[in-house]
């Protein structure tokens, strides 16, 4: 039974059917915070409430040219109902090059499980 509730559970993520979802990390951009090979758990965003509680800092999910990217937000422009964000990898010199629109954010990171990650990134190595 502990086994087929962790199986539903670890699916029911990585699906991202409720609030959190569950994605490989895939390099190295975020190291020391996240390492390549770990696993996040983000809460998605579906609400402007959730985006203006962003702030400087946070570690967000968000998408670029259809690729999953997870950085620190770096700073955050309000302009009148619209907000931009700068994003960084802990381990990048430089900021990003884009600048992110609140429906680039996918959610904000909740927590990273070490090394789950690895079996994903390997299996899409081989499909590649």
């Amino acid at each position: 039974i502990i086994s087929w509730t962790a199986a539903l559970g670890f699916f029911v993520l990585v699906n991202g059917w409720f609030k959190y979802k569950l994605i490989a990390i895939g390099s190295g951009s975020m190291e020391t915070s996240i390492s390549f090979g770990d696993a996040i758990v983000f809460k998605q965003f579906n609400k402007d409430m959730e985006y203006n509680n962003l702030h400087v800092g946070d570690i967000i999910v968000f998408n670029v040219n259809n690729d999953l990217i997870v950085h620190r937000v770096e700073s955050i422009i309000v302009n009148n109902e619209d907000i931009y964000v700068h994003t960084k990898g802990d381990s990048n010199e430089k900021g990003d090059p884009y600048v992110l629109h609140k429906k680039d954010i996918l959610g904000k990171y909740v927590f990273k499980i070490k090394y789950l990650g690895i079996p994903t990134i390997f299996l899409n190595e081989l499909l590649k």
